[in-house]
């Protein structure tokens, strides 16, 4: 469906978008190609990539690891509303998810330590994305209790996975930040000039 080039000029946003969405589906890659070449465009300020992209990749694992943590001390609480029973499973349970819940927090900690930050100002204190105090007081107040000989050992197979999966990830968005970095911006100063 070919257009006028002032038709073309005069779509809204969402015309576009759904007349571009339809050329895509027939596989006219031409139209796509007018669509995108009569698009308006517009200049956008940013951060440096570069810094930007680092602050946000490690935002993300910090959010990952956050769903991580939360997902075990969710185990953990449904655990521990089952220990009325007292039924060995039920202690079992428990103890594979403080295990696990340490495996993670220590993980986090050898982490951000690799990266040079400090893993207990890495939890954003007004947003708590990863849980890091939440989990390290609920390992603490579970093993107050009891000798060290019985105090529970992170899940060393939890661990060593969890710990290699950060690292890949901040292995694969650094290579990106890296590609971005050998790409010159223009600098504009803080006025926009």
């Amino acid at each position: 469906m070919k257009l006028t080039e002032s038709t073309y000029e005069r779509l809204t946003p969402d015309q576009r978008f759904r007349v571009t969405v339809e050329a895509f589906a027939r596989g006219d890659i031409e139209e796509v190609d007018r669509l995108q070449d009569t698009c308006g465009y517009v200049a956008i300020k940013s951060h440096a990539p570069c810094y930007f992209q680092r602050l946000r990749s490690f935002l993300e694992l910090s959010m990952m690891q956050g769903i991580k943590v939360r997902d075990q001390i969710t185990l953990f609480l449904i655990g521990l509303s089952y220990l009325t029973r007292d039924e060995p499973d039920d202690r079992n349970s428990l103890a594979t998810a403080v295990e696990n819940i340490k495996a993670l927090t220590t993980a986090w900690e050898v982490f951000c330590n690799e990266l040079a930050i400090d893993p207990d100002k890495a939890d954003w204190e007004k947003v708590n994305f990863t849980c890091h105090a939440l989990a390290k007081d609920l390992v603490r107040d579970v093993e107050e209790g009891l000798e060290p000989a019985e105090r529970l050992e992170p899940n060393a197979e939890m661990y060593s996975m969890w710990l290699e999966h950060l690292r890949a990830l901040w292995r694969k968005r650094i290579e990106n930040v890296r590609a971005i970095e050998k790409v010159e911006y223009p600098r504009l100063t803080r006025n926009g000039g």
